[in-house]
C-alpha cells in the first residue's frame, strides 16, 4: 500500500509532503513557508523560488510540492528547497475569519475555520491519542466492547433528558423512538446473556438546556458493565482505569508536546496517578458541605442532590483531589440502582429516605466526571421502583426480564469522555474538546 502520509522521505535528501502554510517571509526572489504537515509534527520550514509559484503565498493555502535538502549558503545548516509543486489551492485573505490571539468565546463562534488554529489541532490529536489508550486499558481489564443502538425506544435514566425521532414516513416504529442518553440497558442485556464485563464507546444525547462549560447535548460515553462485582471494587476499577488512561497518556512523547503547548502541567496529572482518590458517603459530604461556613448558592441538604458548587468544594477545596461519593438517597438517583438496606432522615422529606449502591466521581476544575452504581437485579423490587419513578413497566419488558431469567449481581459506571479530555489537557470548556459541538441554542 503506498504511504498517504502527509510527509514522505523519497531518498536521503529528497521529500514529498502536504499541508497548510501557517507562516510567509518574503526575501529578495524567493519565499520561506512555514507549512503545518499534519497533526503529528512541528511546522517545517520550505524556500520557493517566486516564479514557482503565479502568485504570492497567502496564509491556510494547501500546497503539496517535493522538496530536496541543500546546504545553506553559509554552510552550516540545512535547507528544504522546494523542487517541484504538485498542488497549490490558495486562501484568499478576503475569506479568514479568524485572527492570532482570537479570544476563545469569539474563536468558538467560527466553527470551522478554528481547525485551522494549531490549538485545536493540537487539541484533537490529543483526543485521539486519549481515546487509543481507553480502548487498551479497557482491553487489559478484560472488558469485551460492544455496539449500543443509537435509536431507543425508552428513557435509560428515566429523567426525561431525551430527543425524540420522527420520521416523514408515518408510524415507522411501532412505538416512539429517541436518541439514546445511555447505552447502558441494552450493554446490560449483553452482559447478561454472555456473563462477561463488556464496555460501551459511544454518542449519547440529552436534551438538556444547560449552556454552561461542561454542558453539550452530545457527547461520546464510556460504559463499562461488570458481572459480580460491589460498589468498593467497582470504585477500585474507575480509580484504576482513570490511571492507566492517564499513565499511557503521559508515557507518550508526542502527548507531551501536546500538553506543553496547551500549557498543560504534567506534574498535576501524575499526581492523578500518584494519589489515591478521597472516598466519602453522601451523608459525611453533606456534613463537610455545612460546616465549612462557606455561603454556597443552594444551601446543601441532607436529600437534595449535590450541586455543581458543592461538588468543586469538596474535590477541590476539602480534599484536592479526585473524591468518590456514595451511597445516595434512591430518590435523587436513577431508577436501575440496587435498594440498599439503610434508611436515614432527611431533612426535605417527612419520610427517611433509603439509600442505593451508587456513586460519583468528583474531579478538579470539573465536578461530576462519572456515575455509577451497582443494579437492581431483584426484579419485584425493580418493578416498584419504576412504578414509583413514574416509569411504565412495559417499555423496560426486556431489560426486567433479565431479572427472571438467570440473573446475578452487577454493575457499572458511565464517564463523559469529553469532560474526561477537558481534566486531562486543562481545557476549561466543553465546546473546545469537540470539533463540531451541539448544545443548546447552537
Amino acid at each position: 500500500m503506498s504511504d498517504v502520509s502527509c510527509y514522505v522521505r523519497l531518498d536521503d535528501k529528497r521529500v514529498k509532503c502536504y499541508g497548510r502554510i501557517s507562516r510567509i517571509g518574503k526575501r529578495p526572489g524567493f519565499w520561506f513557508l512555514k507549512i503545518r504537515v499534519g497533526c503529528y509534527s512541528d511546522d517545517i520550514q520550505v524556500i520557493v523560488k517566486k516564479e514557482q509559484l503565479d502568485s504570492p503565498p497567502t496564509m491556510y493555502s494547501t500546497i503539496h510540492f517535493t522538496a530536496e535538502k541543500k546546504r545553506s549558503p553559509d554552510g552550516l545548516t540545512e535547507e528544504l528547497h522546494i523542487e517541484k509543486i504538485l498542488y497549490y489551492s490558495p486562501f484568499d485573505p478576503a475569506d479568514v475569519e479568524i485572527e492570532y490571539d482570537m479570544p476563545p468565546e469569539l474563536l468558538r463562534q467560527k466553527e470551522s475555520q478554528r481547525l485551522l488554529t494549531r490549538k485545536y489541532q493540537t487539541i484533537l490529536l490529543a483526543y485521539d491519542k486519549i481515546e487509543q489508550y481507553l480502548h487498551e486499558v479497557s482491553r487489559k481489564h478484560g472488558l469485551l466492547k460492544i455496539r449500543a443502538p443509537f435509536i431507543t425506544f425508552s428513557d435509560c435514566e428515566g429523567g426525561g433528558e431525551t430527543f425524540e425521532l420522527r420520521s416523514k414516513i408515518p408510524e415507522f416504529f411501532k412505538k416512539t423512538a429517541y436518541l439514546t442518553v445511555s447505552g447502558q440497558v441494552d450493554e446490560e442485556t449483553v452482559t447478561s446473556r454472555l456473563l462477561v464485563p463488556t464496555y460501551i464507546f459511544g454518542p449519547s444525547f440529552r436534551s438538556d438546556p444547560s449552556k454552561t462549560r461542561w454542558h453539550a447535548c452530545e457527547f461520546y460515553h464510556y460504559e463499562p458493565e461488570i458481572p459480580f462485582i460491589d460498589l468498593k471494587d467497582l470504585m477500585m476499577l474507575e480509580e484504576s482505569i482513570i490511571k492507566g488512561i492517564i499513565s499511557m497518556c503521559l508515557d507518550d512523547d508526542i502527548f507531551i508536546k501536546c500538553l506543553d503547548y496547551l500549557k498543560r502541567d504534567p506534574t498535576e496529572l501524575k499526581q492523578f496517578v500518584e494519589y489515591s482518590f478521597a472516598q466519602i458517603s453522601y451523608t459525611e459530604a453533606i456534613k463537610i458541605l455545612t460546616r465549612t461556613g462557606v455561603k454556597f448558592e443552594v444551601v446543601p441538604k441532607w436529600g437534595d442532590d449535590l450541586t455543581k458548587e458543592h461538588e468543586r468544594y469538596l474535590c477541590e477545596r476539602h480534599f484536592g483531589k479526585p473524591t468518590f461519593v456514595y451511597g445516595y438517597p434512591s430518590k435523587i438517583k436513577s431508577f436501575y440502582m440496587l435498594q440498599g438496606e439503610s434508611f436515614i432522615d432527611s431533612e426535605i422529606d417527612d419520610e427517611p429516605l433509603q439509600i442505593c449502591e451508587s456513586v460519583d466521581l468528583l474531579v478538579p476544575g470539573i465536578g461530576e466526571l462519572c456515575g455509577g452504581s451497582i443494579r437492581e437485579h431483584r426484579a419485584g423490587i425493580l418493578m416498584e421502583i419504576m412504578k414509583t419513578k413514574g416509569l411504565d413497566p412495559k417499555d423496560y419488558e426486556e431489560y426486567l426480564s433479565l431479572r427472571q431469567q438467570g440473573t446475578f449481581p452487577h454493575g457499572g459506571f458511565g464517564m463523559g469522555f469529553d469532560r474526561f479530555v477537558m481534566l486531562i489537557l486543562g481545557v476549561d470548556h466543553i465546546r473546545d474538546v469537540a470539533p463540531f459541538p451541539r448544545y443548546y441554542k447552537c
